[in-house]
């Protein structure tokens, strides 16, 4: 071997004339070899002996014990010596190292992982997929289950009825599992057992502390249930045969390719509040999800300190199937695997270690970019950006992965995709790639700053300027691509629902010279959703790029919505201007001239548009003071009261308020306000002075409130 390396058991040399005591091949021989390569993985590639080391080492002339120790972990250096004792009668078998060092180095749940890929390694490329897809679920909530019980002290589990209680299935866990995989993965398998050394060694308890003991039974039972329940309400469930949508990931439709993808929209939606979810009792104490440590080679993507995730995460030993997962990818051939493999991705992204992250998912969901089928290449996308947001410490070796890998391959969806299902998925996603490219170049910007010192300070900035405006630069092309070419409603609804992201990446000025004409131009559209959209997430939007552009760009964008012929419109522009009037985005008399122009629509008939003004007017209230209150806003509403009103809350205004117009009425007014502005011929020679009909007059409590929609309805007419 080129490396000189020589991992061959010590009693397979014989000197001259030498005769061997056994004539063949031995298992004790491999347990050699392996500790040898256990050795050498732990070491970073340090061989442990070469040909003239391991002779020296079979004749007591050489020690290997001060290059094992320079491995981390003490378990490690302790298999590892034993492994390679040159007695090879007290060398273990493989089964007898797995019993011995459990659980301090391969925990319980080891067997049923070891059951879970020798299935799968028998399979074909389809099959395997599927077999994971339908069995993951039970291996982890077996993980799970042992990991929660690992952590519970023994004193607990010592009694019979705890013990009892430990060694309980847990519900609804493998229920679904056929007979061939229930034994492998069931939880009585890998639960302790009652101990009858423990029972029998307890001490009897005495009459006057039974209800101690009761109280101890009590405790045990309740903190068993606690952990299976929230076993089964953590583990991300993939069964796709099951139709339980809290429990598993969301399916997608695949009935309509060319579709508006709303229901994958909503699907992301709930998929993201029950990340979120995770996320918040992660940090309030619940499930651990800690990633590896890291070394010196990795940069911090979310600026956490080395010593804050120094606890291993134990779904971490998932790495073990990805391999003959992913192995399988190119031998596909159904789509409809494909995107159980998408989902897969999402999956394993989640728990597996960044460096596993980024050279063992990456490039299999980059591959499956390029599929030929529409919807794996929008799944494909969506585990991209979930893959890449999951990330916490980039390997320095992965710096320049965006702009040299991925940034390329999505300009090429940009310039040659035409399927509007993944456009759909390209402009939902988008925001999450930008952000993820950004906080790539930000780690390596400050490893870089942190480690080399030949490098002065202004120098590092520019060479990061110019990265930046290198990325900003081809997602711009991107963004423009998309909402120019061959766009639709459904691109643009699915666009903005992350723009407020989108801005943090290209910045002030960038997001106010380039994407706020941008998403302005929405309204033109003739989809009253894409409108909704628009003042759903145009908040967020006005937050970022300021009070100036606010009030002069959006606000009469806002007010122009006022009179849309759809109410959810109307609605949901109310709704913007409410709550941009508690984050005090407006200046005071701007405060007035909504006032004035949202009054009248405290007599509409729908009952949120009232709701909506009623919300602004209190918002107001709360930012001006009592003399504003007094002189401005309390005379605009006052036409549409019919109490006094002494103090301005939510429900005083919604008791004073008049009683709103009924719907007849508002249709018949602004029937006739048309007619009067928009004049029609004399019918049956009725004419009158200036040949146009003279409009009935209109009672005076309908004239504010209609003038509000004349002009609109007027140009609708024409």
């Amino acid at each position: 071997m080129s490396r000189r390396t020589c991992y061959i058991a010590p009693e397979r040399f014989l000197k001259v004339g030498q005769t061997p005591e056994k004539t063949g091949l031995e298992p004790t021989m491999d347990i050699f070899s392996l500790g040898c390569v256990i050795a050498e993985l732990f070491l970073e590639g340090i061989r442990l002996f070469d040909l003239s080391q391991l002779l020296a080492y079979r004749e007591g002339h050489y020690d290997p014990a001060p290059v094992i120790d320079r491995i981390p972990n003490k378990h490690i250096q302790d298999i590892v010596l034993h492994m390679i004792q040159k007695n090879p009668l007290k060398r273990y078998s493989a089964a007898g190292y797995l019993t011995e060092w459990s659980p301090a180095l391969f925990p319980k749940y080891y067997e049923n992982l070891h059951t879970f890929v020798s299935q799968m390694n028998v399979l074909d490329p389809d099959q395997k997929i599927s077999h994971t897809a339908q069995h993951l679920p039970d291996l982890l909530a077996v993980i799970s289950q042992q990991q929660q019980l690992a952590a519970v002290p023994s004193s607990v589990l010592c009694t019979p009825a705890a013990a009892a209680a430990a060694a309980a299935p847990s519900r609804g866990v493998v229920a679904s599992a056929p007979p061939t995989i229930l034994t492998a993965l069931s939880v009585d398998k890998t639960l302790p057992p009652a101990t009858p050394v423990a029972a029998a060694t307890a001490p009897a308890v005495p009459a006057t502390h039974a209800h101690s003991a009761m109280d101890q039974t009590k405790r045990s039972k309740m903190l068993r249930d606690t952990v299976v329940r929230r076993t089964s309400l953590r583990i991300p469930q993939l069964n796709l045969n099951v139709q339980q949508k809290e429990h598993e990931l969301p399916e997608d439709s695949d009935d309509d390719e060319e579709g508006d993808g709303e229901e994958e929209e909503d699907d992301d939606e709930e998929e993201e509040e029950r990340e979120q979810r995770h996320d918040d009792e992660d940090q309030q104490g619940g499930r651990k999800s800690v990633e590896r440590t890291p070394s010196s080679t990795q940069m911090s993507v979310t600026g956490e300190r080395a010593g804050e995730r120094d606890r291993r995460n134990p779904l971490e030993s998932l790495v073990v199937v990805v391999p003959s997962l992913t192995s399988a990818i190119r031998g596909v051939q159904f789509a409809s695997t494909k995107l159980v493999m998408a989902k897969l991705i999402r999956v394993f992204a989640r728990h597996v270690t960044d460096e596993d992250r980024m050279q063992r998912l990456l490039p299999y969901t980059m591959l499956l970019l390029s599929d030929e089928a529409p919807l794996v290449r929008a799944l494909a996308i969506k585990a991209l950006a979930f893959l890449l947001k999951h990330v916490k410490h980039l390997p320095t070796s992965d710096a320049q992965v965006f702009p040299e890998y991925i940034l390329p391959a999505l300009l090429h969806i940009k310039n040659e995709e035409k399927s509007e299902l993944v456009r759909i998925f390209f402009a939902r996603h988008l925001p999450s790639l930008a952000d993820s490219s950004r906080r790539f170049l930000e780690s390596a910007y400050l490893f870089t700053r942190g480690t080399s010192s030949h490098l002065p300070f202004s120098s590092q900035q520019e060479l990061f300027e110019k990265s930046l405006v290198t990325l900003q630069r081809g997602f711009h092309d991107i963004v423009q691509d998309i909402l120019t070419r061959n766009v639709t409603s459904a691109i643009k609804r699915a666009f903005l629902t992350d723009i407020v992201r989108l801005c943090t990446f290209f910045g002030h000025q960038r997001a106010n010279d380039f994407l706020l004409p941008l998403i302005i131009s929405f309204l033109n559209d003739k989809d009253w959703r894409v409108r909704c959209a628009f003042f759903v997430h145009i908040v967020g939007v006005s937050v970022f790029v300021g009070r100036n552009s606010l009030e002069s760009f959006i606000l009469p964008c806002i007010q122009q919505a006022f009179s849309d012929q759809e109410e959810f419109v109307v609605d949901k522009a109310i709704g913007s201007v409410a709550c941009l009037c508690e984050l005090n985005m407006f200046g005071r008399r701007t405060l007035f001239d909504l006032c004035e122009k949202l009054a009248p629509f405290l007599l509409h008939p729908n009952v949120w548009i009232r709701y909506g003004v009623i919300a602004v007017i209190d918002r107001m209230a709360r930012h001006l003071t009592v003399a504003d209150v007094q002189c401005f806003v309390l005379p605009c509403i006052r036409p549409f009261l019919a109490h006094e009103l002494l103090t301005f809350t939510e429900v005083n205004l919604l008791q004073c308020a008049l009683t709103p117009v009924t719907r007849q009425a508002l249709s018949k007014a602004l029937q006739l306000n048309l007619d009067e502005v928009s004049p029609q011929p004399p019918v049956g020679g009725a004419e009158t002075s200036g040949g146009s009909v003279q409009a009935k007059p209109m009672p005076a409590v309908f004239s504010p409130f209609v003038a509000t929609f004349v002009d609109h309805s007027a140009e609708v007419t024409n």
